[in-house]
């Protein structure tokens, strides 16, 4: 990036229903997919703020945004 410019970061808040679930099942089963390590995702307006303000980011806004995504079952899920 260069000075001046803007950019856009974007973070996955915490995960439930199917998708914890399927992550949940990745970890348990060969192959195994990798457990998290570091940091949590940036879930927090102001943690995520204070992250990029250190970074050296400037006139940081943070806006929030859902996309929630349901499904009532795995099985439809997968469907």
């Amino acid at each position: 990036m260069r000075p001046g410019r803007k950019g856009v970061v974007s973070a996955w808040g915490p995960m439930d229903g199917p998708l914890a679930s399927m992550s949940a099942a990745m970890r348990e089963k060969p192959p195994f997919l990798p457990a998290p390590t570091g940091k949590p995702p940036l879930g927090d307006p102001e943690i995520f703020r204070g992250e990029m303000e250190a970074a050296g980011f400037r006139e940081v806004a943070v806006v929030e945004k859902a996309h929630p995504f349901t499904s009532p079952t795995l099985r439809e899920f997968r469907e």
